[in-house]
């Protein structure tokens, strides 16, 4: 692994450690898009502070899109192929144990 994927694979663990990241991402996965509103209502436990920073981290990372729905602007979010990617691997991670 060179530095710059070394430093890459250090960005994406630090943003899953981040609070609500791997639960937006497994909601996402359940409900393929939702909007910020859903997200906040349905992941228990979790502070709209987190899930706010959490989901800019993602997007950062390119693990959620972010598309704007008229009239509102409504701002939904669906997993990328990269995000499908780190779901599938936290899907084996969970049969493990």
């Amino acid at each position: 692994m060179n530095d710059t994927e070394n430093y890459s694979f250090k960005e994406l663990i630090a943003t899953l450690e981040q609070k609500g990241a791997i639960h937006i991402l497994i909601y996402l996965d359940e409900k393929k898009n939702a909007n910020l509103s859903s997200i906040i209502k349905d992941t228990v436990k979790i502070g709209q502070t987190a899930i706010y920073t959490a989901v800019r981290k993602l997007l950062d990372q390119e693990l959620i899109n972010e598309k704007k729905e008229p009239p509102y602007n409504r701002r939904f979010f669906s997993l990328t192929t990269r995000g499908k990617k780190v779901v599938e691997i936290l899907k084996k991670l969970k049969e493990i144990t």
